[in-house]
């Protein structure tokens, strides 16, 4: 019987021709370089996540934001986004305030509409005093009043702002930490950052077709 000679193994043959396994202390600082390189990347890549929030397009947030306000309000879009603009605020803030208008309940827009004299000024007021109550449970460099006032329209004065303002924290009876929680600040991001997304695919698509109808309210 014939052996295949592809499964013979010599009795002779020398270790010497196999290669040498390195020296543990040479290994070690690669080791090390490698975590540092892990480390270093996970670093940079949490800060570009946090990057890409601040850049994230007001219309993103301006889309979201009008979604929660489109029951209780006439509110455009477009005014909603003049006014995340014009408040200078950092993305955080303006999700806080999101997340804030999110967990309100319809007897406070009831309630906020009987204390106005004008009807339709009430979803720029709900979301100025969201934008107020965000700003102050988060900052402790605090806006003067004039400055809400100012981005305001003219029918709306420092004591309607004040008096959505303490409507407002009855309303969610003063349970801005569970509100404000990270977990619901990040469903927040990631509607806006949905919202995002579509806005570029759309921007794409009316690139490639430009006679595609543009995105307004």
């Amino acid at each position: 019987m014939i052996e295949p000679m592809l499964f013979r193994r010599s009795s002779s043959s020398s270790l010497s021709c196999l290669p040498t396994p390195p020296n543990i202390s040479d290994v070690q600082p690669c080791v090390q370089h490698g975590i540092s390189s892990y480390k270093e990347n996970s670093k940079m890549a949490g800060e570009d996540a946090a990057r890409t929030r601040r850049k994230i397009d007001f219309t993103a947030c301006s889309m979201h934001i009008a979604g929660l306000l489109f029951d209780y309000s006439t509110i455009t879009r477009q005014r909603i986004e003049q006014i995340l603009i014009q408040s200078s605020l950092p993305m955080e803030i303006i999700a806080a305030a999101a997340s804030i208008l999110a967990g309100l309940s319809d007897q406070f827009y009831l309630k906020l509409r009987s204390q106005l004299s004008r009807r339709n000024i009430l979803g720029e007021v709900a979301l100025i005093s969201s934008l107020m109550v965000a700003k102050k449970y988060l900052d402790d460099h605090q806006i003067e009043l004039g400055h809400w006032t100012n981005i305001a329209c003219t029918n709306i004065t420092k004591d309607n702002l004040t008096a959505a303002e303490l409507l407002m924290l009855f309303s969610v009876e003063f349970r801005l930490a569970q509100l404000l929680d990270k977990k619901k600040i990040d469903i927040v991001f990631q509607r806006i950052e949905l919202n995002d997304r579509v806005l570029d695919l759309f921007a794409r698509n009316t690139a490639a077709f430009p006679h595609s109808p543009a995105i307004t309210n």
